[in-house]
């Protein structure tokens, strides 16, 4: 029996010496399109990786993957050291690939840390609108007669109807109406006020 504890110990040491070895990191993302995350678009990612471990390590490479494996966009920061408890961004620029499903897409961050490649195991998601729902992007990719109108092809006409629709809105009530609104509301205000006080007369009982 004491010839099996004795195996036992030491691989427990040794594992918990590994442990210790291991680098331990968390990262945060965030995307910015330029206002439209669009099919075929540029994106630009901002990676920030932080050291949740005790030792140090290098990271050669960033890379995004979609949902099947193919690399949407990498980024080299030529072993970028991080420090227990340091945290270090890396910049990524690709073009955004088709949604996964519907108007999103499900990717996925890989990192070259150490000579050695670790994924992350839960996709991260973002909203993509794919190009058979867009039309246009400027006027100038629509037909003479049209105008782009929320990434739509419609003719001018329904553009100068919201136009003249908004400015209706606008300027529906100009201040010589207000005065006159006033005015009125005085005058129905003064009536009531005769009307309260005006003396009731009473007639005697027969």
């Amino acid at each position: 029996m004491k010839k099996l504890i004795l195996p036992f110990v030491v691989l427990l040491l040794a594992a918990a010496v590994y442990a210790e070895q291991v680098p331990l990191w968390s990262a945060t993302i965030s995307v910015d399109c330029g206002g439209l995350c669009l099919e075929s678009l540029p994106a630009a990612w901002g990676v920030d990786v932080a050291n949740t471990g005790n030792v140090s390590f290098k990271i050669q490479q960033v890379q995004l993957l979609d949902f099947q494996g193919l690399l949407i966009a990498s980024s080299q920061p030529g072993d970028l050291e991080l420090q227990p408890g340091k945290q270090a961004s890396v910049a990524i620029q690709g073009l955004l690939p088709p949604p996964t499903r519907s108007y999103t897409l499900f990717y996925k961050v890989c990192y070259f840390v150490n000579g050695q490649t670790s994924c992350e195991i839960n996709p991260r998601r973002m909203s993509v609108m794919p190009l058979t729902e867009v039309e246009c992007l400027n006027n100038q990719s629509c037909d003479p007669g049209k105008a782009c109108i929320g990434l739509k092809c419609l003719p001018k006409t329904a553009l100068m109807n919201n136009t003249q629709f908004a400015k209706y809105k606008s300027s529906d009530i100009s201040g010589k109406d207000y005065a006159f609104f006033g005015m009125l509301f005085l005058i129905l205000v003064l009536l009531v006020l005769i009307f309260i006080k005006r003396p009731r007369v009473h007639h005697a009982q027969p």
